[in-house]
């Protein structure tokens, strides 16, 4: 099969470089949380929002306070994120729910029950991400999936580890969708590469901005081995459509789609410390030999035939008695 010659346009190049400065900047910008307690709360909420809210860096601040004494005046101007434990203080809830939609901060309620949530008019434009529940797992995975939608995600991930999971497969679902969607649109051969690679670069930075990871050489490293995992995917993509002729589009999207999941997973995996990225492109190497038959040079390649070496030993060993010998006047003798 004829194989396009891949490139990446100085232009996809720039956008992966600025897409790597501003992950840094989420990831590293300053963040102020605000939680509200209300009373009613139950022990459970309490305690699971405040293990929750623990900063890994200081970049992220958390102030705590009772909800009766912020109602009117929260939250700050500076805040990025305000948690409100309901309890039994509907209306004040409401009026935090209402202050942070006028200043576009962002706001999450958690409550026992919805009963318990107070009713906002969106017609007004007044919202909030919800949460309920009154036991410590379920109050930390349900604020951890709201927060994986929030604009500050990757900010809030980098802080705050109980969400980090949660947002990898959020981020990882998106950057697939998007995938599949130019693998099945990309009627040009090998107009999809520069837009993949350029996706699955910003799907590797966010995740290393989600868990903490700053640029650096190292990092570096790792997009080559994004940019190699992708390529091998693409050539199998390529190689199956050309199987089953009307359906290739679909082919390439599923597997642009599954391809770009695999390599979120591996890249996670990566930042995790569970996986070492380069193990990934043998495996993928092999995969790709498997499925389209090419030989892979590093098993097909025959390995280099040993020559006879003449063994050299010291003069004063003891020879074999069925060989003569004789000093070659350097103080070695040779055998053939």
């Amino acid at each position: 099969m004829a194989r396009t010659k891949q490139s990446i346009p100085f232009k996809s190049i720039a956008e992966i470089f600025q897409a790597a400065r501003a992950a840094d900047a989420r990831a590293q910008g300053e963040l102020k949380v605000e939680i509200l307690m209300g009373i009613g709360s139950t022990p459970d909420q309490i305690r699971a929002v405040k293990e929750a809210f623990v900063p890994e860096t200081s970049h992220a601040s958390v102030l705590v306070w009772d909800l009766n004494s912020r109602a009117e005046i929260a939250p700050d101007a500076d805040c990025g994120l305000v948690v409100v434990l309901v309890g039994d203080q509907t209306d004040k809830a409401k009026q935090i729910v209402t202050r942070c939609s006028v200043q576009g901060v962002s706001c999450v309620l958690i409550s026992s029950t919805a009963l318990e949530l107070p009713a906002l008019d969106e017609a007004e434009e007044i919202a909030a991400d919800t949460v309920v529940g009154t036991d410590y797992n379920t109050v930390q995975e349900q604020l951890a999936q709201c927060l994986a939608l929030n604009i500050n995600r990757i900010g809030l991930a980098a802080n705050f580890p109980f969400m980090r999971e949660e947002v990898a497969q959020v981020l990882m679902q998106e950057s697939a969708a998007a995938n599949a969607g130019v693998g099945a649109l990309a009627f040009i051969p090998g107009s999809d590469f520069p837009l993949m690679v350029v996706q699955q670069e910003k799907l590797a930075l966010d995740l290393m901005g989600a868990y903490g990871k700053s640029m650096s050489t190292e990092r570096l490293i790792d997009m080559v081995g994004v940019v190699g995992i992708g390529t091998f995917w693409r050539y199998i993509a390529r190689s199956v459509a050309g199987l089953v002729p009307g359906f290739g589009w679909l082919i390439k999207a599923a597997i642009a789609y599954s391809g770009t999941l695999a390599d979120g997973k591996a890249i996670q995996a990566h930042l995790t410390g569970n996986v070492d990225l380069t193990s990934q492109l043998g495996k993928l190497k092999d995969l790709f030999v498997t499925v389209t038959g090419e030989p892979n040079p590093a098993v097909s390649a025959k390995p280099a035939e040993k020559k006879d070496e003449p063994v050299i030993v010291a003069l004063d060993h003891t020879l074999p008695d069925t060989e003569e010998v004789e000093d070659d006047g350097e103080g070695y003798i040779t055998l053939d």
